[in-house]
């Protein structure tokens, strides 16, 4: 009685072995077969490289739905400025956004608008935030204010955008509307 059991598994086991084999060799010749392969392969190569990086803990990389990696400090030189955008945090249901300004010109005055559809931020699926206040160092506006950029000077600008959807992790641009004109932030990841 045992040999026969074992005879029986002995041919399950074969049987199943040759019908792996054999669907394995049909998949192989199909085009989708393939495809899968090649998107799995290209995950992997991803997610190697993406553990190969040495991150830095303070900056955080979020990949953004075409696959580029989004980088949370950002550099813009724009009208005699530069722009360092530091992070956007998440606090409760709103997300305040960091920017250090730096007068590289002579000392000037410059407007600041905050006012409905002059600073916002839009997520990738084009929700658009529009800023509820902007802060100039420790100075909370609500709609527009001039400050005097001293030069070599550095200040804060906080941005408020209250009510942003709880699965946003990312905009695809934060715009702060300035007397010089628009600063754009591309790529700007919510930490």
């Amino acid at each position: 009685m045992k040999k026969i059991i074992v005879l029986l598994i002995l041919f399950f086991v074969q049987t199943t072995l040759m019908a792996a084999e054999e669907c394995q060799t049909k998949l192989s010749k199909n085009d989708d077969y393939k495809k899968l392969n090649e998107i799995i392969s290209c995950l992997n190569n991803r997610i190697n490289y993406l553990e190969s990086k040495n991150i830095n803990s303070s900056k955080t990389v979020i990949i953004k739905p075409n696959g580029a990696e989004l980088k949370s400090e950002q550099v813009i030189h724009f009208a005699g400025f530069t722009f360092n955008l530091l992070s956007c945090s998440r606090i409760g249901g709103s997300v305040e956004c960091t920017v250090r300004a730096n007068n590289n010109q002579n000392d000037r005055i410059v407007p600041f608008y905050s006012r409905k559809n002059e600073t916002r931020a839009i997520d990738y699926s084009g929700n658009e935030y529009f800023a509820s206040g902007l802060s100039l160092g420790t100075k909370k506006l609500t709609t527009y204010t001039k400050r005097n950029f001293v030069n070599g000077i550095p200040v804060l600008i906080t941005l408020h955008y209250p009510s942003v959807k709880s699965d946003v992790n990312s905009f695809a641009l934060v715009e702060i509307k300035s007397g010089e004109g628009g600063i754009r932030f591309r790529d700007v990841p919510i930490i």
